[in-house]
């Protein structure tokens, strides 16, 4: 049946009521879930906030059928800010909050040297989904003291999950210094993330555009370059508790990545490319956490619970990657250490003899080392396996070192 122009533009504008219909239905079921929701959310900020120590004070100070007016507010020892904004409710809910510059320590950053300074938060959700997206960004801002330039800071970003996830940092830029002394380090950025079945499994990197010092005739350049960083859980223990029961305990590995851009030093080129890669295996919970919070004067416990997993839990460190590359040519020590019946661990050098010719200090050093038996050539490339032994004594082909 073929529909008329009347009924055609009849069913048009009905669907266009139904779309309106179910759209004001979604912002009120989206305003009334984030009322039932907000006495909760201030609860959780203000008690965290008193844990660490800070007084976080969030209020709702204005409302209409489709958003609620916003203010957050954080204090602490020499501190005392406060956000404002709007949550807004149509197809998901997004709120963003602008720093008051007129209110508290952000009224007094020009006075401090700070100078245009501004940040905005932002978050983000679907209408039908529990997922929650949220970002921190600043404007590119200065540091000053006496009208002179300290720092110039560019633009900051910090995104992430509600999950807490993945997250990611972008500085797009720092100059730190004046004319006798500058270093500048171009486009940083950062990536964090984590296994949503175990937050304990997780990774960073780190990327620089470039880096770059000059102080008096001391003049430092690196190129492009990543660092890497990974956790995760590899088994699991029984630890004696303080009451003497047995209880389980995870056993964790570190994973470490390095590699680094073009390195000049006063004009002198001293590497096109550094890798490295690192593992820390074995490593008991217990020693983790240790590690992680001790206080200074707790570091010699840690040192000898250090001592105890490398000895007697099998704690190790692996270093299978670890080479410098010049003009074509490379240099690399890699190895291991962990304890044996035989020792604590073995390495190797291995030099290409077109690197150490390129490095005058070095091939100074190596032809030392050839003399006293530490280095053989071996096809074009002086080769030495080295041990240390059950004593702590460092051999290489069989010579001490």
């Amino acid at each position: 049946m073929t529909m008329t122009p009347a009924a055609r533009w009849g069913a048009i504008a009905g669907c266009l009521v139904l779309a309106g219909a179910g759209s004001a239905g979604a912002i009120l079921w989206q305003a009334s879930t984030f009322d039932a929701n907000f006495a909760d959310i201030q609860k959780k900020l203000t008690d965290e906030g008193a844990r660490q120590g800070f007084i976080v004070v969030v209020e709702e100070t204005g409302r209409d059928w489709r958003s609620r007016d916003l203010s957050v507010r954080f204090g602490g020892p020499g501190v005392d800010m406060r956000w404002t904004g709007k949550a807004t409710f149509g197809f998901g809910t997004s709120a963003m909050l602008t720093l008051d510059t007129a209110y508290g320590t952000a009224a007094q950053f020009e006075e401090l040297g700070i100078v245009g300074y501004s940040d905005k938060i932002t978050l983000e959700s679907a209408l039908a989904s529990a997922d929650l997206k949220w970002s921190w960004e600043t404007v590119p801002f200065k540091i000053m003291e006496d009208k002179v330039i300290l720092a110039d800071v560019g633009a900051m970003s910090l995104t992430g999950t509600g999950d807490m996830t993945a997250a990611n940092f972008k500085l797009d830029g720092l100059m730190v210094g004046d004319k006798a002394e500058k270093l500048v380090v171009n486009t940083l950025t950062a990536d964090f993330k984590a296994d949503v079945e175990d937050m304990r499994n997780s990774s960073v990197s780190w990327k620089i555009a470039s880096f770059n010092y000059e102080g008096g005739e001391e003049k430092v350049a690196l190129g492009e370059s990543t660092l890497t960083m990974g956790i995760r859980v590899t088994g699991e223990q029984k630890q004696t508790d303080q009451d003497g029961r047995k209880v389980p305990s995870a056993i964790f590995s570190l994973d470490y990545g390095m590699k680094l851009g073009a390195m000049d030093e006063a004009g002198v080129r001293l590497w096109d490319e550094w890798e490295a890669r690192a593992e820390v295996n074995e490593i008991p919970e217990k020693l983790l956490t240790s590690l992680a919070f001790h206080q200074p004067e707790d570091r010699f416990g840690v040192l000898a619970y250090l001592q105890y997993a490398f000895h007697r839990q099998g704690l190790n460190i692996n270093l299978p990657v670890n080479v410098w590359r010049l003009q074509g040519a490379e240099a690399s020590v890699t190895g291991k250490l962990v304890d044996t019946d035989t020792g604590l661990g073995f390495f190797e050098v291995k030099i290409d003899s077109a690197f150490a010719d390129n490095v005058p200090e070095l091939k100074q050093e190596t032809d030392i080392w050839v003399k006293e038996g530490l280095l053989r050539e071996e096809e074009g490339r002086l080769v030495g396996h080295g041990i240390i032994d059950s004593q702590a004594r460092f051999f290489m082909n069989g010579k001490p070192l």
